[in-house]
C-alpha cells in the first residue's frame, strides 16, 4: 500500500466528537478498498485477491488489523466486503457455499465453467 497522507486540522476550542477519527478509518478503508491491490470485484462486492507482495509483507494481515480497529473504535464498516467473504471470517471458510460466478474475474470464471463442462460431458 502507497504512503497514505492525512492532514486533520483541529480548530482551538473545538471537541473532538469522532469526526476525525471517523474520517481516518474512511480514508484508511477506502485506500485498502481501491489502491492496495488486496481485493477484486466489484466495489460493493469485494473479495480477497492474491498478490504475492502483499503476502509477503504481511498487507492482508495488517488490511484485517485496520479494519477490526474501525470497527472497534466505531469508525467506518468494511462495507465493501462481499457476503460470501464475511460469512467466510464469521462461520470458517469451510462452512461457504460459493459457486462459480461468484468468481469475480471473468475469464477465470469462463475457464473454470468450461472446465465443469467437460468434466459432466467426459465423465
Amino acid at each position: 500500500m502507497s504512503n497514505l497522507q492525512i492532514t486533520l486540522a483541529y480548530l482551538r476550542g473545538q471537541l473532538d466528537l469522532g469526526g476525525p477519527k471517523w474520517e481516518l478509518f474512511r480514508l484508511c478503508l477506502k485506500e485498502l478498498k481501491d489502491c492496495s491491490g488486496m481485493f477484486e470485484g466489484p466495489s460493493y462486492a469485494k473479495l480477497l485477491g492474491f498478490k504475492s507482495t502483499a503476502m509477503k509483507t504481511d498487507s492482508y494481515y495488517h488490511a484485517g488489523q485496520l479494519m477490526a480497529m474501525s470497527i472497534v473504535h466505531d469508525g467506518q464498516t468494511p462495507c465493501f466486503l462481499s457476503e460470501n467473504l464475511i460469512e467466510a471470517l464469521v462461520q470458517g471458510p469451510e462452512n461457504v457455499e460459493v459457486t462459480v460466478d461468484d468468481v469475480p474475474d471473468i475469464e477465470t470464471q469462463s475457464m473454470l465453467k468450461r472446465m465443469i463442462n467437460l468434466c459432466f460431458t467426459n465423465g
